[in-house]
């Protein structure tokens, strides 16, 4: 074990230990994690994170508009992904991880932006625009071709 991944698990012990008075948080600019098959809110704009496995039929995902699906060029779905959704005026509404493949969106109907991209992987980044509609399901494919 390095020496600073020693040194974050002895803090992080210690403040366990303390009674969760505190808590550590992501670096500034880094995905909230979304757990695989639960629901995070942002705002105004809701996130899920699933797509693998019997979960992926859950009826909880009938009620997201959006669903981001990551693949590579041949089709097969990737995970670990990560995203920034934005208005279409730039403003961010959430930046998020998922362990799944598909990442779920619900808002109010509009325009938004979309950046996504696989940490770690050397993958370029993949973006664009997408509207949130007011009912039925729209897939937004984002494909990642290998670095």
């Amino acid at each position: 074990m390095n020496r600073h991944l020693f040194l974050s698990t002895l803090i992080a012990a210690a403040l366990a230990g303390a009674g969760g008075a505190w808590a550590l948080s992501a670096p500034p600019g880094s995905p909230a994690v979304v757990p695989l098959d639960t629901e995070s809110g942002f705002g105004t704009l809701n996130v899920a994170c699933t797509g693998i496995g019997q979960s992926k039929d859950d009826a909880r995902w009938k009620a997201y508009p959006i669903r981001l699906e990551f693949s590579n060029p041949g089709g097969d779905l990737l995970a670990n992904e990560a995203v920034t959704v934005s208005t279409r005026s730039g403003q961010t509404l959430a930046t998020v991880s998922c362990e799944g493949p598909w990442i779920l969106l619900r808002g109010t109907p509009g325009v938004y932006k979309v950046d996504a991209w696989l940490p770690g992987s050397g993958a370029k980044h993949q973006s664009g625009t997408f509207s949130m509609p007011a009912s039925g399901l729209r897939i937004v494919s984002l494909r990642f071709a290998e670095p």
